[in-house]
């Protein structure tokens, strides 16, 4: 009688742990969305979400002592402002595409993760050629 009552209670114990990291992993259920569709739409309030747009070069600020970074993406048609708390990324520049998660309130998008697509995956090596027209396309 007594293995069964610690048999169940160890089961409830990993259930429950398993139940808490599924729930705090926001990625886990994560929804991409394309920039007009996050600023338009009252449904992603609030929620946690996934979009890119190119970076605003000139939009960046960085505070190094509080490892906070705010800047500005934007797609064809929309621009928004991004707040995030964490490492800057190394290849924060003009016209690179970024990939955010996080959640939009009050017209600003605070971001939980940051990360950035290499311009010389899709455009070869030679950084060159870099073709900043041909990122706005992959946007679309």
């Amino acid at each position: 009688m007594g293995n069964k009552k610690i048999i169940v209670g160890i089961c409830f114990i990993v259930l429950a742990i398993g139940m808490l990291l599924f729930t705090s992993m926001p990625s886990a259920s994560v929804v991409e969305v394309k920039l007009k569709d996050l600023t338009k739409n009252e449904q992603y309030k609030n929620e946690y979400v996934l979009t890119q747009g190119m970076l605003k070069q000139s939009s960046v600020r960085w505070d190094a002592k509080r490892t906070q970074l705010s800047f500005e993406l934007y797609d064809q048609s929309e621009t928004i402002q991004v707040r995030y708390t964490g490492a800057k990324p190394d290849n924060f520049s003009d016209g690179v595409i970024v990939i955010i998660e996080g959640k939009w309130r009050n017209d600003i998008f605070y971001a939980e993760k940051v990360q950035t697509k290499c311009p010389s995956k899709y455009e070869g090596e030679d950084m060159k050629k870099y073709d900043k027209e041909m990122h706005k396309k992959l946007l679309d």
